[in-house]
């Protein structure tokens, strides 16, 4: 399909004038090259790290789970988000449990909480926020002294980073970089607050979903691959509108 065709396929579908979908498609064929260049340097590392642990058996991919011998990312250790880092807590399943009920007003069902206690040496605690401005006094100090609890009671905790939320609500701008700035000064203003991050985890949305395109590309999936590359497109072309609302 020639350019202009497929310009006038974008217009069509967008609403957009010609002008305006022809500089969505450059735009897209941008992102696909600087995809194709992160996918080509991470092949390379991908051979370099095989040749350093030839002898080792391979990681299931952290996202995802799966088949033994599957893609493992090559950016972090696999399941790296759920290792607990340094010695294990010397607590009694009744202490933690009181640490880790203390942090909610409300408990669905303490049974299946102390079940899990006892069960799980270091559960998995999530929360997520989205980098949108300054933080109040409440987010700063009281999230710090709730996660801290926490990892006292030996719970790892995950904060998921949600930039690309920020960017898809218009947030700072609809500036990446600055949304991104922000996210970084809020981690910031937690270690002042007093957050001990042995056994917290940032998990940036952006850093995520690139990883996942590049692992769909890279398991050689022809459908898997021809949706990454249009959901890719569809995020560039879909920018400019979402600026606009």
């Amino acid at each position: 399909m020639a350019e202009s065709e497929a310009a006038a396929v974008v217009a069509g579908i967008a609403g957009l004038s010609m002008e305006d979908a022809a500089s969505a498609l450059v735009a897209a064929k941008a992102e696909l090259a600087q995809q194709a260049q992160k996918v080509a340097a991470l092949e390379q590392s991908m051979a370099l790290h095989a040749a350093a642990s030839n002898a080792m058996p391979q990681s299931t991919s952290a996202v995802g789970g799966g088949d033994a011998g599957r893609w493992t990312k090559p950016w972090k250790d696999a399941d790296w988000w759920t290792q607990w880092n340094g010695a294990d807590v010397a607590a009694s399943a009744e202490e933690k449990f009181a640490l880790i009920r203390g942090v909610a007003e409300e408990c669905i069902q303490d049974e299946e909480l102390k079940q899990l206690i006892a069960s799980k040496p270091h559960p998995v605690c999530y929360d997520g926020f989205e980098p949108s401005g300054r933080m109040h006094i409440a987010q700063g100090l009281q999230r710090s002294i709730n996660v801290n609890r926490l990892t006292s009671a030996g719970v790892k905790f995950i904060f998921w980073v949600a930039d690309y939320f920020a960017l898809m609500n218009h947030k700072m701008g609809g500036d990446i970089e600055k949304i991104q700035v922000c996210g970084q000064y809020m981690i910031e203003v937690w270690k002042a607050s007093g957050m001990d991050l042995t056994n917290v985890e940032f998990v940036w949305a952006s850093e995520c979903v690139d990883q996942l395109f590049v692992q769909l590309c890279l398991r050689g999936g022809a459908g898997e691959a021809v949706f990454a590359v249009f959901a890719v497109f569809a995020a560039v072309l879909l920018r400019p509108l979402l600026t606009i609302c």
